[in-house]
């Protein structure tokens, strides 16, 4: 049997942001992040500082949150066009209409 993870999410929301680190420091980086001078000036972008992998990481860790991964599945793995979803919506109504037939 094979493992299966459901995340539900907002595309809508997480497509506001260009930059994951954006979307962090829009959601009110919370004080655990603030009290870490190197995770802060990660995230803040200060003095040359670079958000990497690793920021990411420790900031999940710290936090416990996962809205950054639900970011990145937003701006990478959602890519659903008008097209298909109105081939989804014209199957269902076929399946409809047979089960009513």
């Amino acid at each position: 049997m094979k493992n299966q993870l459901s995340i539900d999410f907002n595309p809508d929301i997480y497509g506001q942001y260009d930059t994951c680190r954006e979307f962090i420091l829009e959601d009110d980086v919370p004080r655990v992040c603030r009290e870490n001078r190197v995770l802060n000036k990660a995230i803040a972008a200060d003095e040359g500082h670079r958000f990497t992998l690793d920021d990411l990481e420790l900031f999940m860790q710290k936090t416990g949150s996962i809205e950054p991964v639900k970011y990145l599945i937003s701006k990478y793995l959602y890519k659903q066009s008008p097209d298909e979803i109105q081939k989804q919506i014209d199957e269902l109504e076929r399946l409809k209409a047979e089960m009513q037939g």
